[in-house]
């Protein structure tokens, strides 16, 4: 179901360039932290997210049928089957996403600082 609902909208976003983004968080929220560390955010998004939901998507079909035949409600399916089952998932989308992330503030570094004098 997330799958069909939500993942053609996270798709969608990161079809947007970063680049494109960047600016307009710069005009709306000025040249203070909070554009790099949305941008940071933005840029970390897809890979956990897609990550994530692949690992959601693992879990056996046979321990879905047992918990349910077992009558585990929706949440201890989720906290006791789905979540450790996601969880190598979530750390490997995280792994890539520090990897992406370190890319991110260092052209933002400069943003409102004035061009240093050439002589």
């Amino acid at each position: 179901m997330f799958r069909r609902a939500a993942m053609p909208l996270v798709i969608a976003w990161k079809t947007v360039p970063t680049i494109a983004v960047a600016p307009l968080l710069v005009i709306w929220f000025g040249f203070d932290v909070l554009p790099k560390l949305l941008i940071t955010a933005l840029v970390c998004f897809f890979p956990i997210t897609v990550d994530t939901a692949d690992g959601l998507l693992s879990v056996d079909p046979g321990r879905k049928q047992l918990f349910r035949v077992l009558g585990g409600s929706g949440w201890s399916r989720f906290t006791k089957l789905g979540l450790p089952a996601a969880l190598p998932h979530l750390l490997t989308g995280m792994k890539v996403a520090s990897r992406c992330r370190s890319s991110v503030p260092r052209p933002a570094n400069g943003w409102g600082r004035a061009p240093a004098s050439a002589g």
